[in-house]
């Protein structure tokens, strides 16, 4: 599954739980 350590399309995962961020990420 390479929809973890990639770039969130429209809030879907984040290489960082611990941040919750849906559509600001500054990644």
């Amino acid at each position: 599954m390479r929809s973890r350590f990639i770039r969130p399309r429209e809030g879907t995962y984040h290489p960082f739980p611990a941040a919750p961020v849906r559509s600001s990420v500054p990644y």
